[in-house]
């Protein structure tokens, strides 16, 4: 049986009012310079598919227009890269990516033990 779907989306003042409602605190904002727990979950999706040398082909959502190159209106942070190949195509982190995830890898372990987050392979491009 088929039922019809609702997709709602709230604003600032709707997820705030959600969270007067039901006593939930605003969610605590990262760090200066860190990631949100949603695009550190990205990049270490990105990382131990280099790791088990497999593609990563999807990001959730719209993930990729904060992570990605080439969405600079949206602020992209241009850590992650579409690599086209004969076969398929698949996200590899930029050099920016690289740098960043080896940096912040060991704070946001800490920050987010719920994500599995395994270091860099060596040599990964």
């Amino acid at each position: 049986m088929l039922t019809d779907q609702v997709s709602v989306w709230l604003t600032s003042a709707g997820r705030a009012a959600a969270r007067a409602g039901t006593g939930t605190p605003p969610p605590k904002r990262p760090p200066k310079g860190l990631l949100s727990e949603r695009l550190w979950r990205q990049l270490a999706l990105v990382a131990r598919a280099q790791r088990n040398e497999t593609p990563c082909t999807q990001l959730a959502g719209q993930t990729h227009l904060n992570l990605a190159v080439g969405y600079t209106q949206y602020r992209s942070r241009e850590y992650l890269q579409w690599h086209n190949t004969p076969r398929d195509g698949h996200y590899v982190f930029t050099e920016a990516g690289r740098v960043h995830y080896r940096e912040h890898h060991r704070t946001c372990l800490q920050l987010y033990p719920a994500v599995d987050a395994p270091p860099l392979a060596e040599g990964a491009p």
